[in-house]
């Protein structure tokens, strides 16, 4: 999503100068996330959907059938290559990683002005955001008076049958409106809030020093992540996701031992363990993804997804191979990516009478659009904020000296 993985200087204006050093496989994580969110959607576009069960909107949901051993949709949803298409839980790795990066530059003792800050993080966020939704528009129009037939539920789900300004409008606000055009909006609400709340998860892991009472707080914010599934209370669910990825900062920045490389193994292992403890429970103990006890689960990605984190934080042979090239440039484009795969899946699912042979289309156009849109829309945004930022900031001080 919008994560970076660096330690960059945050100055007194609020602008990011050159970073020291960058975490190129936590450039890596994020590509893979984004990765990980496209196939998900590509394969529950298809008919390979129907073998598991997902959420649809708040008031439905499908009914899994299940797969016969050794099928496609066997080796796709209950082996490990499921790990390659946990959409949902490449989210939750989105979060974490956003309270890692947002929290680390600060706890480093760089100064942050909320002049600067806040302009700038809104625009990082909204114009990406908007571009996406007026992007998803356009091949709504392209779509729409398709005959319909034949889609998977989730195509169905994602299919806006009219389209008005207001409904342009409405997708238009990240936290108030609705993600009804570009389904992965829904999750831009929760970085923006969390955004605004910086600052309070700043000064809580800034008092918390022990190694074991910050793993405690990670601990916590899973639980209460997984109470917040269960409750079924998203704000309980989502929020303390980006805590334990500031926790997880802190854990990085005040290491009391020199860092080993097997730290890295053991954490980034037992971090994709626990991310697949929901789908071990779904294969082996019949629960649904859409079940309350399912979504509780989510407790344990959120501690693995922490993990994985700060695994891949210490320097080791994993770490550089996370952080290749090939997969820093998948994290450079992830947020492109993430935005606009969605509509294009949706578009050629519709377009195209087989659903299967139209992802050898939209997958390749989903790529190519996501690096057009970094370099076009998202990496300019992203200037354009830290400007508009630095220029707010410089505003006020000058307002401020004449009083």
């Amino acid at each position: 999503m919008t994560t970076e993985a660096t330690t960059g200087t945050i100055t007194a204006t609020g602008g990011i100068t050159r970073p020291p050093t960058r975490m190129h496989a936590l450039d890596g994580l994020r590509g893979l996330a984004a990765v990980a969110v496209v196939i998900w959607h590509a394969l529950i576009s298809t008919d390979l959907g129907r073998f598991i069960s997902i959420q649809l909107d708040s008031a439905t949901a499908t009914t899994a059938e299940r797969a016969e051993p050794f099928s496609v949709a066997w080796w796709v949803w209950d082996t490990p290559l499921r790990l390659a298409s946990m959409g949902t839980n490449a989210v939750t790795i989105f979060f974490v990683l956003s309270g890692f990066v947002l929290v680390l530059p600060l706890l480093r003792g760089r100064s942050m002005n909320l002049w600067s800050y806040y302009p700038r993080r809104f625009l990082r966020l909204w114009i990406p955001s908007a571009a996406s939704v007026l992007f998803a528009a356009a091949l709504v129009v392209l779509t729409l008076g398709v005959p319909r037939g034949g889609e998977s539920a989730w195509v169905r789900a994602s299919t806006i049958d009219r389209l008005s300004i207001g409904d342009v409008i409405s997708n238009l606000f990240l936290i108030t409106g609705r993600a009804s055009l570009n389904n992965p909006l829904w999750s831009l609400k929760w970085e923006l809030l969390f955004s605004l709340l910086l600052p309070l998860a700043f000064l809580l892991v800034l008092r918390v020093d022990r190694h074991w009472s910050l793993w405690a707080t990670v601990a916590l914010c899973a639980v209460l992540s997984g109470l917040g599934g269960w409750f079924l209370v998203p704000a309980l669910q989502f929020g303390p996701m980006f805590v334990a990825g500031a926790a997880v900062a802190k854990l990085y920045r005040t290491r009391i031992v020199k860092p080993a490389p097997w730290r890295s193994w053991v954490a980034t292992g037992a971090g994709l363990a626990l991310i697949a403890v929901p789908d071990a429970a779904r294969t082996f103990g019949g629960l649904a993804l859409t079940d309350r006890a399912s979504l509780a689960l989510s407790a344990s990605v959120v501690l693995g997804a922490a993990l994985l984190v700060f695994g891949l934080s210490v320097p080791s042979r994993l770490t550089t191979f996370v952080g290749i090239p090939p997969l820093r440039f998948l994290g450079r484009i992830s947020f492109g990516l993430y935005l606009v795969h969605v509509p294009i899946i949706v578009a050629g699912a519709l377009l195209l009478p087989d659903a299967t042979a139209a992802l050898w289309l939209t997958l390749p156009a989903s790529f190519i659009v996501a690096c057009l849109f970094t370099i076009w829309v998202d990496e300019p945004a992203t200037r354009l904020a830290h400007r508009v930022g630095t220029s707010a900031a410089s505003a006020v001080a000058t307002a401020s000296s004449r009083v």
